[in-house]
């Protein structure tokens, strides 16, 4: 059983079964160069997270991150991973740090 890929020119009917002859045939008839299809990006899962990244590198990092407890305001439903946004959050929200307060982040899975 053969394995012939078909490549076909998005512009007219050209075809070809080699990534070289439609490189060719896009820069000689129509100017433009072959672009790569983009890879299907890594989405995060999480609730609240619209994380995506085309990387498995950047996404298992960020899976690192964000797989951490999260900070919940005692005082609304604020609620994020990052001490300095939490710390943040209760001084432009509550008109002090946390520490001022006595605001201790609640740790949430």
């Amino acid at each position: 059983m053969s394995s012939i890929i078909e490549l076909r020119c998005a512009h007219c009917e050209f075809c070809c079964n080699s990534l070289k002859k439609l490189r060719e045939h896009l820069a000689s008839q129509h100017h433009k160069k072959a672009v790569k299809p983009k890879p299907e990006p890594f989405k995060c899962s999480h609730i609240g997270c619209k994380y995506s990244t085309e990387r498995s590198s950047n996404f298992k990092r960020h899976l690192e991150i964000c797989s951490f407890p999260r900070y919940a305001c005692q005082h609304c439903k604020f609620t994020d991973n990052s001490t300095i946004a939490f710390n943040r959050h209760c001084r432009e929200k509550h008109g002090a740090s946390a520490a001022e307060r006595n605001m201790v982040p609640v740790l949430r899975p």
